[in-house]
């Protein structure tokens, strides 16, 4: 198996995370005769008999590939082309820019003034008015300029702000021309974050009941989710008209009518028309296809090529899929393995008590004995003994594959599947093993247990195997 495919599945069953794969080690920490003869407790078809429906490959494909755009989604900027248009907060802008200091007596070196100027750069200097990321004083200065106007600026250089000591104490007079001007023009494919407050249209004072319908909040909005929850009574739909054609930063009012029939809820006999003040603090965009620009960036330079990190993902979705439909196509005895089903009710429990309690650890005995009624008892074990049976029918199935397939791990794998399983946990969950105090792979080990890290490496090696077995139609 490669190495970047080992890394890509190393969390595909229970360690997602750090957190989750230490949660379901303790489930694999012993060794059990009822996995040595899984054939026991599950059956299966010939593998040659189980179907894959291609369409769910595809379709699958599809959805993964929509919201894989949607977590790249990144801002978006539009040229401004009217000559008449002014420089806003949010917009990217391009500038030439030559300083002098204001007092002709002082004579700086060339490096210094050099530094104080761009002119000589052919691309200017380019930043987002608002960022931060430059010279405050001309980034203020540039809000509300005309895009085709040269402005200047006075800068006085302290002690924290000069680069060079020579420019402490000193005015630096600015002479700055605006290149280009681009914003983001929000569309139905971005998505917005609206903070907003609403008050009644008429300028009545509102009613107890419907204040929490009109304080102030913040929402985020996918512009394209029609039928997503806006402000309790609404939808985005009703909203994203006031929204569309506008720009980050930009400040607007708009009314909606709440219907009598909801009105009434907040003690209203008629429609209530309200009144929102709001602003966009951030829009962002998916972008429109996964292209090699952000395949190399998503994958570090793993993958240089969307065509090949598009196959990579349709060969986990194959691969996954086929074994949904092993799953489905298993046959598990009524009997369980006494021993193994009491660990995963055990651990199913606590989780199960947890979902409906919260955090019980600093309850007494007593305490916890009052909470739970009768209706809860029985909600917690209902709810235990269904996971534990799933979780350990698919551990079963697990074993009987590996047996009826032969697939087995060497030492000289597992060493280095842990290897890259430590290294893909160092990228992307480093703070969980900084909390852990995990350091090395060696380490990693310890915390999970070798008979878990074994299961997962060989369920791994498993599934480019049943997915050649099976038959795609």
């Amino acid at each position: 198996m490669k190495k970047n495919k080992t890394a890509a599945l190393a969390a595909r069953i229970s360690a997602v995370t750090l957190s989750a794969a230490l949660l379901c080690s303790s489930l694999f920490s012993c060794s059990s005769s009822a996995y040595d003869t899984p054939e026991k407790y599950v059956s299966l078809p010939e593998l040659s008999q189980i179907t894959v429906d291609t369409a769910d490959i595809e379709q699958t494909f599809d959805d993964l590939i929509e919201q894989l755009l949607i977590n790249l989604s990144d801002k978006v900027y539009t040229p401004v082309e009217e000559p008449d248009a002014t420089i806003m907060e949010g917009d990217k802008i391009c500038i030439y820019y030559s300083g002098i200091p204001t007092d002709n007596s002082v004579e700086l070196s060339d490096e210094i003034l050099k530094s104080l100027t761009n002119t000589s750069d052919e691309k200017g200097y380019e930043f987002v008015v608002g960022d931060g990321d430059f010279i405050p004083e001309i980034e203020d200065a540039a809000i509300g300029k005309n895009i085709n106007s040269p402005f200047e600026v006075n800068v006085e250089y302290t002690e924290e702000t000069a680069a060079y000591e020579e420019l402490e104490g000193l005015e630096i007079k600015f002479d700055v021309t605006v290149v280009s001007v681009s914003r983001q023009v929000i569309d139905e494919k971005h998505s917005v974050t609206l903070r907003y407050s609403a008050e009644l249209a008429n300028g009545d004072e509102p009613l107890d009941t419907i204040l929490t319908l009109l304080e102030k909040t913040s929402e985020n909005l996918l512009l394209s989710d029609d039928d997503a929850a806006f402000d309790i009574e609404f939808r985005v739909a009703d909203v994203k008209e006031f929204i569309i054609g506008r720009s980050p930063s930009e400040s607007f009012e708009f009314t909606l009518i709440l219907p009598a029939e909801n009105a009434a809820v907040y003690g209203y006999d008629e429609d209530v028309e309200l009144l929102f003040s709001a602003e966009i603090t951030s829009a962002y965009k998916a972008p429109e296809k996964l292209t090699d620009e952000l395949v190399d960036s998503l994958t570090d330079g793993e993958y240089q090529s969307s065509e090949q990190y598009e196959q990579l993902l349709r060969d986990m979705i194959r691969e996954d899929l086929a074994f949904q439909a092993i799953a489905d196509a298993a046959v598990y005895t009524d009997e369980l393995p006494e021993e193994e089903y009491n660990t995963y009710y055990s651990d199913n429990y606590n989780s199960a008590l947890y979902a409906a309690l919260g955090d019980i650890s600093s309850l007494t005995s007593e305490e916890l004995a009052q909470l739970m009624t009768e209706e809860l008892t029985e909600q917690v074990e209902n709810t235990a003994r269904e996971n534990a049976i799933a979780e350990l029918h698919e551990r079963l199935l697990l074993e009987y594959l590996f047996k009826l397939l032969s697939i087995t791990i060497s030492d000289e794998e597992y060493e280095q599947m842990l290897s890259e399983l430590y290294e893909s946990y160092e990228t992307n969950y480093y703070f969980m093993l900084y909390t852990y105090g995990i350091t090395s792979p060696e380490e990693l080990a310890d915390y999970l247990g070798r008979e878990y890290l074994e299961t997962q490496f060989k369920y791994q090696k498993l599934l480019p195997v049943i997915a050649e077995k099976v038959v795609y139609v």
